[in-house]
């Protein structure tokens, strides 16, 4: 048996035995007129819980609950969905040449999970998947993005879709960069009040 074969019985038996092994494929974004319409669902939503089952591609199941429907229809307050985070990558300028002789990179403990009690916006279809999962996220990058926490979503009025994406992303940015601008103060009074 040659080396070709002997690869394709292993990747063969292989989906067969675990079809859950192998990493799905996603896609870059879309942009948003695309994605709103490959979406069956979108909501802004609550994550209650993590669930145990995983998938190597990075898809966890969550339990959630509906916070505001923007597009379509759910008979469920709450529902199972497979989610990963899959952001927008975007092309930043290269790096500057020569690097530094140390670079070193923070990252959150648990990349890609979405923690309970965040709100998201969630890009949703119905799960196909054969358990008791009702959706799962479109398979793009894109599909999620966290809702700012000051945001009250009961007084939030839906006239134009794309717009009110917008406008809960832009939200967000900015609460992040009042969150940026307090650490600032914060490091600069570190750095220069007190020690006279």
């Amino acid at each position: 048996m040659s080396f070709v074969q002997r690869a394709a019985t292993v990747v063969a038996l292989t989906v067969a035995f675990c079809p859950r092994a192998y990493a799905p494929i996603f896609g870059e974004y879309p942009g948003l007129r695309s994605l709103i319409e490959q979406s069956e669902i979108i909501a802004a939503a609550t994550i209650l819980e993590r669930l145990p089952e995983s998938e190597i591609g990075g898809s966890t199941r969550y339990k959630i609950e509906f916070n505001k429907i923007l597009k379509g229809a759910s008979t469920q307050k709450q529902a199972i969905a497979w989610l990963r985070q899959l952001e927008i990558t975007s092309w930043v300028e290269p790096l500057p040449s020569p690097l530094p002789s140390r670079i070193y990179h923070f990252r959150p403990t648990e990349i890609g999970l979405f923690r309970p009690g965040d709100r998201y916006v969630l890009f949703l279809v119905k799960s196909e998947r054969g358990d008791n999962s009702s959706y799962e996220n479109t398979n793009c990058e894109g599909s999620s993005f966290p809702i700012s926490p000051l945001r009250d979503l009961a007084s939030l009025k839906v006239e134009s879709l794309p717009d009110t994406l917008i406008l809960l992303f832009r939200e967000y940015v900015d609460f992040k960069r009042r969150e940026l601008t307090e650490l600032e103060h914060q490091l600069n009074a570190f750095i220069h009040e007190g020690d006279k």
